[in-house]
């Protein structure tokens, strides 16, 4: 397995894009810290070295989109000799429930397994045949997947860090982890049918089962807290509602809320941040 540059991997904060790590940055008036700090590695991550306001250092890292190169980048985390006490994702989601707004926040107890670009094939050609026509056969699509848990406690320290900073306070709830969008795109009597509705969903690796609802739709989740729980890793997200269900849907809506979208996904990546260096001085100190 390919090795990080030298730096600190123990606190680590990741996006799937690098512009919004960028962005953060300049409004900030870091940008020129994060260009001279950046450093790209096996030609797919971006890493730039950030210092939290308690003076501890977190690594920003843009992994790029899609479960493969998150679950790449945490087995690199994962090796001992990088220390890694946790993993905090910042990203954006497309909404599968009417009551969440573009720029609302969401903090996922867990994600739905449902990633895999090839699968997904399958699965558009199951919707253009019909095979989604009815609740039934959806429940049934859903209950065939497994779900796999965040961290419960860096949940509970990225709710109060979102609060501390006077927002609203973050919804909670599941996010379907898909990992070929124009396949999803294309399959709308599947995830139009998920409002509100409950799924009893069976546990990954064996741990149990949830009934749960689906919040939204994105690509990564599933496969950062599946890796890192197989690694001993702790993880987490703040992912911020970039899609409402009215636009997913092809609904005509308004033009999309860019400048509330970006300043949720900022004061995201500050929180995570906050947490991530308190997380570790705890672990530290303990």
């Amino acid at each position: 397995m390919p090795e990080l540059p030298a730096g600190c991997y123990e606190r680590v904060v990741i996006h799937d894009n690098f512009d919004a790590i960028y962005r953060f940055a300049e409004k900030r008036q870091r940008s020129r810290a994060a260009i001279s700090g950046l450093v790209g590695f096996n030609g797919r991550f971006i890493a730039v070295p950030w210092q939290a306001p308690n003076g501890r250092e977190v690594t920003l890292i843009a992994t790029g989109m899609g479960s493969a190169a998150t679950n790449h980048l945490v087995e690199c985390l994962g090796r001992l000799e990088y220390h890694c006490q946790g993993v905090i994702k910042v990203g954006t989601f497309s909404a599968l429930q009417e009551t969440l707004n573009e720029g609302d926040i969401l903090i996922p107890d867990g994600a739905l397994i449902d990633e895999g670009a090839t699968a997904w094939r399958q699965v558009k050609k199951d919707h253009e045949e019909g095979r989604f026509s009815s609740d039934g056969h959806v429940q049934r699509y859903i209950e065939s997947r497994r779900c796999v848990t965040s961290n419960a406690q860096l949940n509970s320290l990225l709710e109060s860090a979102i609060i501390r900073k006077g927002l609203s306070k973050p919804g909670r709830g599941y996010v379907w982890s898909v990992d070929a969008y124009d396949c999803f795109d294309g399959s709308h009597d599947l995830y139009s049918r998920v409002d509100q509705k409950q799924f009893d969903v069976p546990g990954w690796n064996g741990n149990g089962s949830k009934n749960l609802s689906l919040s939204g739709v994105e690509m990564e989740c599933s496969a950062l807290f599946s890796s890192a729980e197989s690694l001993r890793v702790r993880a987490a997200a703040l992912v911020v509602v970039s899609r409402t269900r009215a636009r997913l849907l092809g609904t005509p809506v308004e033009s999309r809320r860019v400048r509330e979208i970006h300043a949720a996904e900022d004061q995201c990546l500050d929180a995570a941040i906050d947490v991530s260096s308190e997380m570790v001085l705890a672990t530290t100190s303990a």
